[in-house]
């Protein structure tokens, strides 16, 4: 298993005086979801910001979550093509994301498609910094019937933090963004403004607190977030 971030930047060559090298590679769109019977494919399309040329390698990896925490495993059932791209300076690339697997679609199936930049040692000048991103992007391929998600959730003081899980019995993931935890008392817990993750299909996942809570000693808490539905509002026990 591996672990994957949204968007991971390494450096190199750090030093007190560096200058850092804008990040050149972008992807579009953010999200690819399709709906299909059986084999089926999208596309990214990949650009090259600088006026360097660029080269990527580009993987896809099967996610699914195991204990509240997101897995990320090497896979045959989708693939990238190409696996490996060269751009011209400013120039762009569109790359296919095939379902290679004929297995029908059960439900909805996770993956990630990553594109790594690649370092060009031979330009790196002494003393700068190369950002070198890594640009995760969810896709989905669901059976067109998939029920929808069904989200059920706890909330669970644990380790100094305040963690918030919740358990998706449907068929189709949840995205979750803007999480709030609120006890009644006056007491509440942010836990971003923007994207938190997903709660995948028939699975669980967890969402800790920065740091130690105040108050939900007990009994209900109120959950606000926004989701692919909108904004959403629920409760949960506090244990």
């Amino acid at each position: 298993m591996r672990k994957l971030g949204y968007f991971l930047v390494g450096m190199t060559a750090l030093t007190a005086a560096s200058a850092a090298a804008a990040a050149s590679l972008q992807v579009s769109p953010i999200l690819i979801d399709v709906a299909a019977e059986g084999a089926a494919a999208s596309s990214v399309t990949l650009r090259n910001a600088s006026n360097k040329p660029v080269n990527a390698q580009l993987r896809v990896f099967r996610w699914t979550q195991a204990n509240g925490q997101d897995q990320y495993e090497e896979t045959t059932d989708v693939a990238a093509s190409p696996p490996m791209v060269s751009m011209k300076a400013n120039g762009e690339y569109v790359v296919r994301i095939v379902r290679t697997s004929r297995a029908p679609i059960k439900g909805e199936e996770s993956y990630r498609f990553v594109a790594d930049e690649l370092p060009d040692s031979g330009a790196r000048a002494a003393g700068t910094v190369n950002l070198l991103v890594r640009h995760s992007v969810p896709v989905f391929f669901r059976s067109p019937n998939a029920a929808p998600a069904a989200v059920t959730w706890n909330v669970t003081k644990r380790g100094g933090r305040l963690v918030v899980e919740g358990n998706n019995t449907g068929e189709r993931r949840v995205r979750i963004a803007k999480l709030k935890a609120d006890d009644g008392a006056g007491n509440s817990v942010n836990y971003g403004d923007g994207l938190i993750g997903y709660v995948l299909a028939k699975s669980s996942n967890t969402f800790a607190s920065r740091s130690a809570p105040k108050g939900f000693a007990g009994g209900t808490a109120k959950l606000s977030l926004t989701s692919e539905a909108g904004p959403t509002a629920a409760s949960a026990p506090v244990r």
